[in-house]
């Protein structure tokens, strides 16, 4: 994959006029979105979304990292009720572009804030109110990154949770993976549509990350589940510098096992004619 390793000044654009003014009492929320192909309307979505829904104690500053600049520009301009930098990337098809997000987000590593940096899917929409205090609270001394239990396997059943440990799971069965997990692992999957730390502990992970999926693919393998299936991995080695959250913050309504679960966070239900584009 070739990534684009600059960023000029045509390509970042910060909303100056109008935008929320950060001082020393708010934190500032970094979110890395990733958005090729068709999948700009989603974050478009997904930024007003946020800015509907964030509390006044957070400042919000989006990483749009995209293919489609003239449009992403227009966002930038536009935009008054949060920060949005936009730095053009590859035009990357599927599985590509959720595979080499952990190298992406490193490459654009220089646009993020001091405090709190999250990664969020394009397809994921707020629906409940949120402040930067509600994601600092599973962090502690020694906890420095918060996963999302994954919604669809999300599950107080006994029988099931001992089903998902084997073939029938989600894992990575394959040996010569770096995502491979053996069976005495395989506890909690967590989801890879949304998870944030603190800027240092979220750098680690990435760089740890993007070493591991591109050993994959220079072996020529492609994980189970791309990326997230090397993010549960991940999780395993560093379960005791993570803390695991609910689904509230990456819901999905067609899970009847989450009954009972207020949503602050849902993926977006695609329109019926929608299709992926695959990388080439």
């Amino acid at each position: 994959m070739q990534s684009e390793s600059h960023i000029s000044r045509h390509s970042v654009e910060v909303v100056s006029t109008e935008r929320q003014k950060v001082n020393e009492n708010h934190v500032v929320l970094s979110i890395f979105v990733i958005a090729t192909k068709n999948y700009l309307s989603f974050a478009e979505t997904l930024i007003r979304s946020a800015t509907e829904h964030v509390r006044a104690d957070t400042s919000l500053r989006f990483l749009l990292l995209t293919d489609d600049v003239e449009r992403a520009a227009h966002l930038v301009r536009t935009s008054s009720k949060c920060e949005i930098l936009m730095k053009p990337i590859t035009s990357l098809g599927w599985p590509e572009a959720t595979l080499m997000r952990y190298e992406l987000m490193l490459d654009a590593w220089q646009l993020v804030g001091h405090d709190l940096v999250a990664y969020m899917d394009a397809d994921m929409e707020f629906v409940g109110p949120f402040s930067a205090s509600d994601l600092l609270e599973p962090l502690t001394s020694t906890v420095d990154m918060v996963l999302v239990s994954h919604p669809g396997y999300f599950s107080r059943n006994c029988v099931y949770r001992f089903l998902l440990k084997t073939w029938l799971g989600p894992w990575e069965h394959r040996r010569r993976s770096m995502a491979y997990m053996p069976r005495r692992l395989r506890k909690i999957y967590v989801c890879g549509g949304m998870f944030w730390g603190r800027v240092s502990g979220f750098n680690q992970l990435l760089q740890q990350l993007a070493h591991s999926v591109r050993v994959d693919l220079d072996r020529g393998i492609h994980a189970r589940h791309n990326d997230e299936s090397h993010l549960n991995r991940w999780f395993t080695e560093h379960s005791e510098k993570c803390d695991i959250v609910s689904p509230k913050w990456a819901f999905d309504f067609t899970y009847r096992q989450l009954d009972g679960i207020t949503p602050i966070v849902v993926a977006v239900r695609k329109p019926k004619d929608f299709r992926r584009i695959l990388s080439e």
